[in-house]
């Protein structure tokens, strides 16, 4: 959290609960948050979510934006799909009353990682520290993404009151960690520090930390490589704020995804919500898999146009109101994709 003076940091606390006790729907102060998403995607397909902050209707060069994305099962946070603070800009220098000091791969013993092995363990530590002179409660979490940018899990690792001037360190090994069917290549870890759930009004204390490893067909192991070589999540427009991720066409969870987004600028809070549709375009028959029982129903709607006899509207895969080649050939595309 950005911080102007002394006297608005020991009054933040008071102010935030005062706030986070009402619905938080409102924009004050002239801040506005928006976030813009298409849809419905293909499981599998690249999302995108863009956004805008301003201020009096002035856009914010340098304010933090905080992204909970959360599957269709529901807004319980065992649900969180994604979570990422990104920028409106330039990022903000600070100070802030908490910040996270590291977020890295690593072993048991906490000793820095460079790769590990696909369907095998994966440990994480994260390392955080308290500026304030009085204690602030962190939530440190960390979202993963395999080299094709689908999240494959998301960490609560630090969810406790952290005593003023402390730092603290927290480290997770788990067991099959990285997904069997991850993409092999340079994965993502992104740790965010909040003060709650953004859904319940939380917001980031600090700009977020990340980091990369490999994921192998191997055993893994190695010395870390570092900080990640993925271009920062900075806007090139200022005000905007933007950040794209996939889900997986090998067993993602189909429905309507939440978007909540928040943020803190200039003492003043302001939050959005928005969603979008992950589908499974070419299953026909809706048992989420496309497989021959899909293609089996599009050539018994072969050639058929809305009117006619056997026509089949979930057939004409691609919407041009007719049944033909271009409508097979996207099923073979598709071929034993699936959902959840």
């Amino acid at each position: 959290m950005r911080e102007t003076s002394k006297r608005a940091i020991s009054f933040f606390p008071i102010l935030l609960v005062i706030m986070l006790s009402s619905v938080q729907t409102a924009y004050p102060s002239g801040l506005v948050l928006t976030i813009t998403q298409g849809g419905p995607y293909n499981l599998g397909e690249n999302i995108v979510v863009n956004g805008t902050l301003t201020s009096n209707s002035l856009p914010v060069p340098d304010g933090l934006v905080t992204v909970q994305v959360n599957t269709p099962r529901g807004d319980d946070p065992n649900n969180l799909f994604f979570m990422r603070t990104l920028t409106t800009g330039s990022e903000p220098s600070g100070p802030w009353s908490v910040e996270i000091l590291e977020a890295y791969a690593c072993d048991l013993d906490g000793n820095p990682m460079s790769s590990f092995r696909r369907g095998g363990a994966a440990g994480f530590q994260v390392t955080v520290r308290n500026n304030d002179a009085s204690s602030q409660f962190v939530m440190a979490i960390l979202s993963l993404c395999d080299s094709s940018r689908i999240p494959f899990a998301t960490l609560l690792m630090i969810n406790k009151t952290v005593e003023q001037y402390q730092t603290i360190s927290a480290r997770r090994w788990i067991e099959e960690m990285i997904p069997a069917n991850a993409a092999t290549g340079v994965a993502r870890l992104y740790a965010v520090a909040l003060i709650n759930w953004p859904q319940s009004g939380g917001v980031a204390w600090c700009p977020e930390k990340s980091s990369n490893f490999t994921i192998t067909l191997g055993s893994g192991g190695g010395v870390a490589t570092g900080e990640s070589q993925e271009t920062p999540s900075l806007s090139t427009t200022p005000g905007n704020f933007n950040v794209s991720f996939r889900t997986s066409d090998n067993g993602g969870i189909l429905g309507n995804y939440t978007i909540h987004a928040t943020s803190w600028y200039n003492m003043s809070y302001v939050s959005s919500q928005e969603t979008f549709q992950a589908i499974l375009v070419a299953d026909v028959n809706g048992d989420k898999v496309v497989d021959m029982a899909d293609i089996s129903m599009i050539i018994d709607a072969f050639m058929t146009t809305p009117g006619s006899p056997n026509w089949n509207p979930s057939a004409d895969i691609n919407k041009d109101n007719s049944v033909d080649m271009s409508d097979i050939s996207m099923a073979i595309e598709q071929f034993l994709k699936w959902g959840q």
